[in-house]
């Protein structure tokens, strides 16, 4: 998942606006829990984002999530029929900026 960043994503200090960076990586993460799962997820929380590096207008920004691990969570009884829960799914999405011409990449962000 590979995108220009562009001038309309700018922040005050000419940078990529940083719930720009997250929205994309939301979107990335939640369609990689639907591929996994083969149903559409329901999003449960953030743990952590951390913003390492700036991202600049015209850089090249590469995406890539990954299912770190699953959690099964046991049956429940419900009126004497069990009601199996919907797995936790764990999804890590880094994000890096890269320069084709010097085929280089960095760490930006992780989420």
């Amino acid at each position: 998942n590979a995108l220009t960043c562009q001038p309309v994503h700018q922040n005050i200090h000419g940078r990529v606006f940083g719930g720009f960076l997250m929205r994309r990586a939301f979107e990335l993460a939640f369609a990689t829990a639907h591929l996994f799962s083969g149903g559409r997820p329901q999003f449960l929380e953030v743990d952590d984002v951390s913003f390492k590096l700036p991202v600049s207008i015209g850089d090249l920004l590469q995406l890539e999530s990954v299912v770190l691990y699953t959690v099964q969570k046991d049956a429940k009884t419900e009126g004497g029929v069990n009601v199996k829960e919907h797995p936790e799914i764990h999804v890590e999405v880094v994000a890096n900026v890269s320069d084709p011409g010097k085929v280089t990449s960095n760490v930006s962000n992780s989420f």
